[in-house]
């Protein structure tokens, strides 16, 4: 009888000991076996476990900003999976005709964000990503402070309106969550949302003079009149 050093793998853990070595004889016969035993299995000084592969975490890996310049349309704000809202912020509101007239633009606001833009006019419930149809922006909500203003204003002109400057500087966004810096309220805006509902925190601490804009009517295509309600 002999022991032999030797190294086995269980599941994924590898044993270093020592094997028995047994010699049997059967009529005067010598026949030689190895004979494994768990008993006769000795573990010695170490035991190693196999690495697994860390399982990566893909969410990380998502830009929800690729695709919203240009003809991307896609958005960059909240939704889960087959979510029912669709949370995001829309940089302008551009018809379809004015008058009967084509609006080129158009287009470009299928999904209410170009990333060029340096204005929020607020932010919508509903979007479609990636369809080059425009459609849905309900429900537009815009936290404010000071006057009172009714209308969004022009671009390049935001002090009219109520709609903000901002800096993709301030910007987060990732899959679920959405968060920006109005700059000419000093409110940042954090939103996030579930399968069935949405959730925003515009006013960390209220000011005396905020407004709260809640466009009803509003609409990625709008031709007619806002209707809303404004909360101060």
């Amino acid at each position: 009888m002999k022991w032999q050093n030797v190294g086995m793998k269980w599941n994924g853990i590898v044993e270093k000991g020592y094997l028995c070595i047994s010699t049997t004889h059967h009529n005067n016969k010598i026949m030689k076996k190895k004979a494994l035993s768990l008993l006769a299995f000795i573990p010695a000084f170490t035991t190693v476990t196999a690495q697994q592969p860390a399982v990566p975490d893909v969410c990380a890996l998502v830009n929800p900003i690729i695709g919203t310049n240009g003809m991307g349309h896609t958005f960059p704000g909240a939704c889960a999976p087959f979510g029912l809202v669709q949370l995001s912020p829309d940089t302008d509101t551009i018809p379809h005709n004015v008058d009967g007239v084509y609006q080129k633009n158009a287009y470009e606001y299928c999904a209410g964000y170009q990333h060029r833009d340096q204005t929020i006019v607020g932010f919508s419930h509903t979007h479609l990503s990636g369809t080059g149809h425009s459609d849905l922006g309900d429900i537009l909500i815009m936290p404010a402070t000071g006057e009172l203003k009714l209308n969004p204003g022009r671009a390049d002109t935001p002090g009219e309106g109520y709609r903000s400057r901002f800096s993709h500087e301030t910007e987060v966004a990732r899959p679920g969550y959405y968060e920006v810096e109005l700059t000419d309220y000093g409110i940042k805006a954090q939103l996030t949302a579930t399968q069935r509902v949405y959730i925003n925190i515009l006013f960390r601490t209220v000011p005396t003079d905020a407004l709260f804009l809640t466009w009803y009517t509003a609409s990625i295509i709008m031709t007619g009149k806002r209707c809303g309600l404004i909360y101060a």
